[in-house]
């Protein structure tokens, strides 16, 4: 029988004491988080202070014959104009032309307006960056707070490369910084895809990715065509650093990588092989054959590459021209040791992409970004712009060295469990990380501090690079700009005289020397040596000069070079061996005939040279001046039959050819309204008283 249960039985056990541990303060509230919210704000403020001395950089030449049409805005049918008008590349690049409308009223008057703008979008393309490094740290398993730092470390050091000063300070290169600005926007929808396929949410991932891909690409491709790289770029960042995050996404995800990054990929190759045919043709405009530039390629992207892991400010400025080209394997001897480099560099990236996939990345993404400007399409050898997405690479290898083993910086709140000799090693990469990012904010300062004087600039510039062409064409503008003509053409005489074959600088020094009185004297070295004209080398910049020198002979303001004289030196152009592919300047040299002429009356003269320069360039303007300069002589007859010329050369891009079939409607109302006006009859005279 059991016992009764008392009382004693009822009273409640002893609870055992339990020890209480700290309460862990919220994530967002840590000290090395809070360290990090001040860091990430201060990044672009600390960044505009780097470029601020940079704003009274100006305008440069390049900036005009893709700008100008910024004067003629003023509604948005001129608007629509501008931004179609197919001036800046192969396709127009329409959305980094629209931009520049943000500035329209600073043209020609406030630079500094323009590269607010430019270093403002430089600002955001570093946050970009940021936000897609710490993106594909997540993807990687990197939830900590290193990833933070290592996102901001990449961050920073890419904006304040000295390298990447020129991209950001040329008004023009506006082009470049919006061409990544979308491929970053790109980037990030595709890592927010990946996202989505590992969340199991298929439809919305594939979705996401297919949108993003596409997208980014094609507003980066009308911003520069170097947008076109983005799908290939992507493949190199999951070939390296995504790859075991889009392994198990099985053969759904392949096939979208095929259809989406693998075709546009291979239609880059296929867009440079087609060009293996022409390429003779296509190079007969410059100074150095395709065969010498691949050649020269090589070297040249080795030293991109060794001034972004070792800025030097004597080597760093926007105009290189004057690189040595090489000639042969062995001419210099470095063009061979180069081509090995770079294939021993590729060959290593692709063996080890496995066992290293930020070294993978950071040369394959390097060679990657420079696959369409520095191969065999025919642009000039050498332009430090085309660094600005390619040294992603190169920054994300060295931020990831300099954090790779920080325990400190990788923990929030446990750095005091780490031992001693531990917390010690892991400070010592970040603050070799810190020293070498000021040592290249310095070097970044003192290049935009060059650069923003615009004198000093050009005169640093062209001491350091006498043999540059557009530092010699940087300096006489600048002289020009502060009024001293006397100056800027000396410096362009003496350029020329040392280099005759060169006809744009020649073309320059001519119109300059109408402000030095030796305007005679160029004109009859001209007539003595006419092969210099008709077998010279073309380029854009006879256009600006040829321009400028008609105005001031209309103005009969450059003695000692007449109407006649001006008339030989263009037909003279006109027959220039290369004028077939230099289409461009036989439009500029009719075009400036036929003011020229119509500024004399002379109406047959006029219209053959306007024609002769819609042959070369179907541009509205000179459309319009082939209906409009019949109209004014009475012509309706030739200007109705001008009228179905511009019609049959309508653009098929459908903003051109709004804006063609608009004017084509307007001159036809003109003409139908002159004509009704010249035979109606003529009023009876009142009679007299």
């Amino acid at each position: 029988m059991r016992p009764p249960i008392s009382a004693q039985h009822l009273a409640p056990l002893p609870v055992p004491a339990v020890r209480k541990s700290p309460a862990r303060p919220l994530p967002m509230l840590r000290p090395a988080f809070l360290l990090l919210a001040a860091a990430v704000c201060l990044l672009p403020v600390l960044g505009y202070q780097l470029y601020a001395p940079g704003l009274g950089s100006g305008f440069f030449f390049d900036d005009y014959p893709n700008l100008s049409g910024l004067a003629h805005v003023s509604d948005l049918h001129s608007a629509i104009a501008f931004i179609t008008e197919p001036k800046g590349g192969p396709l127009g690049r329409p959305v980094a032309l629209a931009s520049f409308l943000l500035n329209t009223p600073s043209w020609e008057v406030a630079p500094a307006d323009f590269i607010h703008t430019n270093i403002c979008l430089h600002l955001l393309n570093a946050l970009l960056l940021m936000w897609c490094a710490l993106r594909v740290q997540r993807l990687r398993g990197d939830t900590g707070l290193r990833a933070h730092w290592l996102a901001l470390a990449v961050a920073a050091l890419w904006m304040a490369q000295p390298l990447l000063v020129s991209t950001n300070l040329m008004i023009v290169q506006r082009m470049t910084t919006l061409a990544l600005t979308f491929s970053l926007l790109g980037t990030l929808g595709y890592l927010k895809g990946l996202e989505l396929l590992a969340a199991r949410r298929v439809r919305a991932g594939y979705a996401t990715l297919s949108a993003s891909v596409v997208l980014g690409t094609v507003l980066a491709v009308f911003s520069k065509e170097n947008g076109a790289l983005l799908p290939l770029l992507l493949l190199v960042l999951q070939a390296t650093l995504l790859q075991r995050t889009v392994a198990p996404l099985g053969a759904a995800y392949k096939k979208w990588t095929l259809v989406f990054l693998g075709l546009p990929a291979l239609c880059i190759l296929g867009y440079i092989l087609k060009l293996l045919p022409n390429l003779a043709g296509a190079y007969s405009t410059r100074d150095f054959t395709w065969q010498e530039r691949v050649l020269t390629e090589p070297r040249i992207v080795l030293r991109y590459l060794s001034l972004l892991l070792m800025p030097r400010r004597a080597l760093i400025g926007p105009f290189q021209d004057d690189f040595p080209v090489s000639t042969g394997l062995l001419q210099p001897a470095t063009t061979l040791a180069a081509l090995l480099l770079i294939a021993g560099l590729i060959a290593s990236a692709l063996w080890l992409r496995r066992r290293a996939p930020v070294y993978a990345f950071a040369v394959l993404w390097f060679f990657a970004g420079h696959l369409l400007e520095s191969t065999i399409i025919p642009l000039e050898l050498y332009f430090e712009h085309r660094n600005y997405l390619p040294a992603i690479g190169p920054v994300v290898a060295i931020a990831a060295l300099a954090l790779r083993r920080s325990s400190t910086v990788g923990s929030a709140a446990g750095a005091s469990a780490q031992p001693a000799p531990a917390r010690r090693g892991g400070l010592l990469g970040p603050a070799l990380l810190v020293v070498y990012g000021a040592l290249v904010a310095t070097v970044c300062h003192a290049v935009a501090a060059v650069q923003g004087d615009k004198l000093t600039s050009a005169m640093v510039w062209h001491q350091e690079h006498p043999e540059s062409v557009r530092a010699t064409e940087n300096l006489a503008l600048a002289y020009a700009m502060m009024g001293n003509y006397h100056a800027a053409g000396e410096a362009m005489a003496r350029f020329a005289d040392a280099h005759p074959q060169d006809l744009g600088v020649g073309m320059q020094a001519l119109q300059l020397s109408c402000f030095t009185g030796q305007a005679g004297a160029r004109i009859a070295q001209y007539k003595a040596h006419p092969e210099r004209i008709t077998t010279g080398r073309l380029n854009g910049i006879i256009c600006d000069a040829l321009d400028k020198t008609a105005k001031i002979i209309m103005q009969d303001a450059c003695p000692g070079l007449s109407r006649a004289d001006f008339y030989w030196l263009g037909n003279e152009i006109l027959k220039n061996k290369h004028i077939a592919t230099g289409r461009e300047v036989g439009y500029c040299a009719n075009d400036a005939l036929a003011m020229l002429y119509f500024d004399e009356r002379d109406f047959a003269a006029t219209m053959q040279h306007v024609e002769a320069a819609f042959s070369y360039r179907t541009y509205l303007p000179v459309a319009e001046r082939l209906v409009e300069i019949p109209i004014s002589a009475g012509r309706f007859d030739l200007a109705r039959q001008n009228l179905e010329l511009m019609r049959a050369k309508t653009p098929k891009n459908i903003f051109q050819a709004k804006i063609w079939n608009d004017s084509i409607t307007a001159h036809e109302k003109l003409i139908d309204r002159l004509e009704k006006s010249a035979h109606a009859p003529a009023s009876q005279p009142a009679s007299q008283p």
